[in-house]
């Protein structure tokens, strides 16, 4: 998984690339980290510690937040990889 202060994507089975302004909430419970989006779909990634996901969360929270206030003002992307 990466992130950009515009982006987050995963590189799996399947691969999605979601804009951080689709984001609607980020939310971590133990080693999981639960993504909504704008439209109501819910991703769910998993961590092998609770330390890797509360990091992830934090980031995604600050990249949702940031990404805001980047669109209104035409900044570019940051790049942080999880």
């Amino acid at each position: 998984m990466s992130s950009t202060a515009d982006w987050l994507t995963f590189t799996g089975a399947p691969a999605l690339s979601i804009a951080w302004t689709q984001v609607d909430e980020v939310q971590r419970a133990g080693e999981s980290l639960m993504i909504t989006t704008a439209d109501r779909r819910g991703l769910r990634f998993a961590f092998t510690t609770v330390d890797e996901a509360a990091r992830a969360g934090v980031i995604a929270a600050h990249l949702r937040e940031l990404s805001e206030a980047d669109a209104s003002l035409g900044y570019g992307a940051s790049i942080f990889t999880i």
